[in-house]
């Protein structure tokens, strides 16, 4: 249902999502900063957009390595107005929260906190779940959701620092719309504050969404100068192969309380993708030089996770 949209312009016609062309060049930006169109960046940024423009907040979703968090950023990233980033540790405490929100935003008056007039800002939870239920904070990760819960429900929080000394002022957020990343099977979500979230599901990327990610990159790197040609022909299939290592791990050794290390996700292949793009041309001048290469870089982020 998502690979369509309704054009008002066209008098509601339904129209199918169409990617642009990727193309990656290493000269103009770096691995870590370029966000890849896809289909599920597509969805998200639709959903975002209007859940922002309507004031409701969403709750993301999705397994660990779904790909949740960048998907999220990359689609505040094409929105107009202000974005706050709050990412959740296992330490975190509702007083680092409100310090790093309040930072993001512009003063209005005494305890009025907004973006720019004429603004709507984004502020982005990631990892709600991550808090351990005993943090250093009283009552753990309980504590943070009730500070959570009171942002999205009643646009404030009260003023922590001053309460040791009996001052509780009510601070007001103007213009924030509260979106939040979740996984399940850490810390459960209280009933209280989903009741105020519009959930979205994210699935776990297939195959063909992960190659679309990862391909244009090996792709655009092998194709500067310095590679013979059997050696970039290879590169276009290395995706597909350290896919098929992921699946394998995954499915041959799942986390367990003794190896709770066994944790798989996308990352992983990005890693493994990253760790190829290091290499100079000089020393991969035949194909078996990048297979070995490969295959150094998959034992490195794959088997040294293995203990027998």
């Amino acid at each position: 249902m998502y690979d369509y949209y309704i054009d008002t312009r066209e008098g509601g016609k339904f129209v199918k999502l169409e990617l642009p062309f990727f193309y990656y060049n290493p000269k103009e930006i770096s691995f870590e900063k370029k966000i890849v169109p896809s289909m599920e960046l597509s969805w998200l940024t639709s959903v975002l957009e209007t859940a922002t423009q309507t004031r409701q907040s969403m709750l993301i979703l999705g397994d660990q390595g779904s790909g949740k968090s960048t998907l999220a950023h990359g689609a505040l990233m094409n929105r107009q107005g202000t974005q706050i980033d709050l990412a959740c540790t296992t330490t975190t405490t509702p007083r680092e929260l409100q310090d790093l929100l309040i930072g993001g935003l512009s003063t209005r008056r005494r305890c009025v906190f907004g973006p720019s007039d004429g603004e709507i800002a984004s502020t982005f939870l990631d990892d709600l779940q991550m808090p351990n239920e005993e943090g250093r904070l009283p009552g753990g990760s309980v504590a943070l959701q009730e500070w959570v819960l009171d942002l999205v429900a009643k646009n404030g929080f009260y003023r922590r620092e001053k309460a040791t000394r009996g001052d509780m002022s009510w601070v007001e957020m103007k213009d924030m719309t509260v979106h939040a990343a979740h996984s399940p099977g850490r810390n459960g979500l209280t009933a209280r504050l989903l009741r105020y979230f519009r959930a979205f599901s994210l699935p776990s990327m297939t195959a063909k969404s992960i190659n679309r990610i990862f391909g244009p990159f090996l792709n655009g790197f092998f194709a500067q100068e310095g590679f013979p040609t059997a050696v970039k022909r290879l590169s276009s299939r290395l995706i597909d192969s350290t896919i098929v290592v992921y699946n394998e791990m995954r499915a041959a050794l799942p986390p367990t309380p003794s190896r709770p290390h066994y944790r798989y996700s996308i990352h992983d292949i990005a890693r493994v993708a990253q760790g190829i793009m290091r290499v100079k041309p000089r020393y991969v001048q035949r194909e078996d030089s990048l297979v070995k290469l490969w295959c150094h870089e998959c034992s490195r982020t794959f088997h040294d996770r293995y203990t027998p």
